[in-house]
Parts: C-alpha cells; sequence; structure tokens
C-alpha cells in the first residue's frame, strides 16, 4: 500500500533522493561530532544508553539511582530516611542525583508534585503576557 501510494506522488524519486542525501549527511555528522568527543564524554553518553554494560564501573551509580527511585513506593520513606541515600549507594546527593533522593525520601507522590512545580516555573517563565516571570 505504501509503495502504491509512493508510486502514485508525483516526482517521488526527488523525495526519496531528498531523504537518501538527509539520512546520509546526517549519519556523516554524526559521526564527526562523535569524533570530536573526548573518551570521558563517550563513555558518560555509552552509560547513560546503557548502564548495564558495566554495572560495577562506569554504569554504578545510574544503576543504583535507578534502584533507589524504584524502591521509594508511593509515599517515599520519609525525610532523612531514605536507605540508599544514607547509606552512601548515591554520591554526589545534592548536585547530580537530587531527583534520586527526593524520589526515594518522598515517593510517587513527592516526585510527581516535583515535576508539576518544574512544569508551571517553565510554564510561567516562558508568558510573555504576564510579569509572574520576572521573580522566578
Amino acid at each position: 500500500m505504501g509503495v502504491v501510494a509512493w508510486r502514485s506522488l508525483p516526482l517521488g524519486w526527488v523525495g526519496s533522493l531528498g531523504g537518501l542525501v538527509l539520512n546520509l549527511g546526517g549519519a556523516g555528522l554524526g559521526q564527526l561530532l562523535w569524533s570530536v568527543l573526548k573518551d570521558y564524554q563517550k563513555t558518560r553518553i555509552l552509560m547513560f544508553l546503557d548502564p548495564d554494560k558495566n554495572p560495577l564501573g562506569a554504569g554504578y551509580h545510574l544503576i543504583q539511582s535507578r534502584i533507589t527511585i524504584g524502591a521509594s513506593g508511593l509515599w517515599g520513606r520519609s525525610i532523612f530516611q531514605g536507605t540508599q541515600t544514607q547509606l552512601g549507594f548515591i554520591p554526589k546527593q545534592h548536585t547530580d542525583f537530587i531527583f534520586s533522593v527526593i524520589a526515594e525520601e518522598t515517593g510517587f507522590v513527592g516526585s510527581l508534585v516535583l515535576l508539576c512545580f518544574f512544569w508551571l516555573s517553565r510554564s510561567i517563565c516562558h508568558d510573555p503576557v504576564s510579569s509572574n516571570g520576572e521573580y522566578l
């Protein structure tokens, strides 16, 4: 069916050629940008995409963060009572993994409230009519 629709379009070969050029250009640009990155940047990207490749090395912190968020439950473990955060399984709690800490201590409900606050602050800041964004 898709082939019939493609064949019935006027100048369908031009669209096909354009799509091929865009795909090849995007692949070439991706390879160029990948070669510019340093090794530690490449490792961080690969570990973000699949932290289970190296669970005891570079992927350890991402896996622990995922465990922390998953174990928090609906209401969380209470403020300063999170097992993963208090026992030091989550490094850099105040900067890199702040969402994991909040999610463990306040649970799904607290995480949802935090994301709603982020969305609300974004919508207030991007509202050109209101002057409320000046205060954020």
